[in-house]
């Protein structure tokens, strides 16, 4: 089935700063690849070879050169001026999506689904949508799902006594109806206009509205403790082995690698370092002799000294520990520290 994609990925990052105080949200790194790389690389292998990524104001300059990365896939920035809703950012790529049905993922969606299930159960159902769903424990975050049959019969987006915890996972197939009622979705009481609440107008109006329920995990990154749990599912599902890049292969008896972890090039890691699990370090990131770190990203050129204890941490990149820092074990997150920023004796200084 011949379609087009977009990934939704205009959202601003605050929940994440410091890390988006010098790059936009799409381009956090998480386990070698960005977060919009992630999405990019599972449509691409669903088959897709055009994509619509609409990104936030003032940031295409930036994401250009990433764009270059992607050489063979024709990539379209769209950038979305105001933050007007989920349905407002989908409504900004009409004119490049056309006439043709879409996949639409949020672009801080991390999962092991494969978006090809999707789109075949979409050619399947003949519908004019079809969703992606999942069970959840607190469905009044999320937009809640009525469904009778392989129906869905109704969606509310964040109600405060729900009916069911099956909900929208971010992931929908697409026909052109969708921008007609885009066109006629009120506002809500936020100022916002939700995806969702347009899903629901097409019901309305009697059009069919097909799902498939996820049969693995998902997560949206929204903050620090997100982004951290990201990070394990991905590295428990990719680096569940011992891997140590082939430079440090001679020096591995120095130090202890517990899995599963991902290195990076250039990774320096110092004597009777202990190293995860559930460990990233990113390019060129630098351990000290006698450091204990797990449940941590490290992104590229980040340094921690010697003899430090550091859990549940986020370094930015360039970012500096000083020796014999330790960071509380109990606290889901301990440390984050921005691209260049430096903390020693409890003090954060920046450093560039």
């Amino acid at each position: 089935m011949k379609l087009k994609g977009v990934v939704l990925a205009a959202g601003n990052g605050q929940r994440l700063q410091p890390l988006t105080h010098t790059r936009p949200k799409p381009l956090v790194p998480i386990v070698g690849r960005t977060l919009l790389q992630r999405n990019l690389d599972k449509m691409i292998m669903a088959g897709i070879n055009e994509i619509i990524i609409v990104v936030p104001k003032n940031t295409t300059q930036q994401l250009s050169a990433f764009l270059q990365n992607y050489p063979n896939i024709q990539l379209h920035l769209v950038e979305q001026e105001q933050a007007l809703g989920t349905a407002h950012a989908v409504d900004i790529v009409k004119s490049q999506v056309g006439n043709s049905d879409f996949l639409m993922v949020y672009g801080d969606n991390i999962t092991a689904y494969d978006y090809s299930q999707l789109i075949n159960r979409h050619a399947l159902n003949n519908a004019t949508a079809t969703m992606a769903l999942r069970r959840v424990e607190n469905p009044s975050k999320h937009g809640v799902v009525e469904i009778h049959g392989e129906k869905i019969i109704g969606i509310i987006e964040k109600p405060e006594n729900p009916t069911s915890n099956l909900v929208f996972s971010g992931m929908c197939v697409f026909t052109p109806h969708i921008f007609e009622a885009i066109s006629h979705t009120p506002k809500s009481p936020r100022g916002e206009y939700y995806l969702t609440d347009s899903i629901q107008l097409l019901i309305e109006w009697g059009h069919t509205i097909g799902y498939a329920t996820l049969d693995t995990w998902r997560l949206n990154v929204n903050d620090h403790q997100d982004l951290l749990q990201a990070n394990q599912l991905l590295l428990s599902e990719e680096y569940s082995d011992n891997h140590v890049q082939s430079h440090l292969i001679e020096h591995s008896s120095e130090f202890q690698i517990i899995p599963p972890v991902f290195i990076g090039e250039d990774v320096r890691i110092g004597r009777n370092a202990i190293i995860g699990p559930y460990v990233t370090l990113e390019r060129a990131a630098c351990v000290g002799e006698n450091t204990r770190i797990q449940n941590s990203i490290l992104l590229s050129r980040a340094s921690i000294g010697k003899n430090c204890v550091i859990a549940n941490s986020i370094l930015g990149e360039g970012a500096r520990v000083e020796d014999n820092f330790h960071t509380s074990e109990d606290k889901p997150v301990a440390l984050v520290l921005g691209d260049g920023e430096r903390i020693t004796n409890h003090e954060l200084r920046i450093t560039n």
